[in-house]
């Protein structure tokens, strides 16, 4: 008898110190996740052929990120009424824009965008990738509504296998700079999860995923997992949720939308 209340003295310790270990960590984390759009919008070019970067930034509010990774961004290209998307957008939606050149386009330049809610966001990184169409990574320092520092980091990989697995190797370096910063990593990688692209960024970032596919591309009818989203260090990070946003016309691609918290 003595050894059975022994056994459930320690069985209801042990409960407990579970109890207060979960308490402390939802303590350290966020009250409300962190909402991350990464969006390739094909310059505000929809499926139906039209220029409409309203409809590019309703298609962003309706899911009220804090953060949003854009690709494929013009600035000042005859294409899209030399018109500076970026800024544009960031009107539109309320956010803080960044731009990211990759090349000079049509009498002004294309890159990659971030849209951050949070007014205080600045600069961290803009660093050349290699491609046969020279690509690039735009990162900024932000915050959480509760304070805590963190980059988020936008990219768009090239199409060739090669380009790729070099600039994952690339930022890989880039990262070891950060010396433990959280950062998350979005993007439009141009690569299958079954790919060597794919491995070679896992060895450095881990892979935010509930164990689902999560087509994105080609925006009608998904059926390509090529958009992602990586977190780096894996323990200062915890997943809410993942999705594909049911977008099918304001671009070719369907926004990849994640809710995560920072520890």
């Amino acid at each position: 008898m003595l050894t059975l209340r022994r056994a459930a003295g320690v069985l209801l310790l042990c409960l407990s110190l579970a109890g207060i270990a979960r308490a402390q960590d939802n303590k350290n984390m966020d009250t409300k996740p962190i909402t991350i759009l990464s969006y390739n919008i094909r310059h505000g070019t929809g499926m139906d052929g039209k220029l409409d970067l309203q409809r590019t930034a309703d298609a962003i509010n309706r899911q009220a990120p804090d953060l949003v990774g854009l690709q494929e961004v013009d600035l000042n290209a005859k294409r899209s009424g030399l018109v500076d998307e970026a800024t544009t957008l960031g009107s539109l939606t309320g956010m803080k824009p960044f731009f990211g050149k990759a090349i000079p386009f049509q009498g002004g330049e294309y890159g990659i965008a971030i849209l951050a809610r949070d007014p205080d966001a600045t600069m961290h990184s803009h660093i050349p990738l290699p491609g046969a169409e020279p690509r690039t990574l735009l990162a900024i320092q932000t915050k959480t509504k509760e304070g805590k520092p963190f980059v988020f980091v936008n990219t768009h990989f090239d199409l060739q296998q090669q380009h790729q697995i070099e600039s994952a190797k690339i930022i890989a370096g880039w990262m070891e700079k950060l010396d433990g910063l959280p950062a998350i990593l979005v993007g439009d990688f141009n690569c299958t999860p079954n790919s060597e692209t794919f491995l070679e960024l896992t060895k450095s970032w881990k892979y935010v995923t509930k164990g689902k596919p999560l087509p994105t591309f080609p925006a009608p009818k998904p059926s390509r997992e090529i958009d992602h989203a990586f977190i780096a260090p894996a323990h200062s990070w915890e997943l809410e949720d993942i999705q594909v946003v049911q977008e099918p016309l304001a671009s070719d691609h369907r926004p990849l939308k994640i809710e995560i918290h920072l520890k």
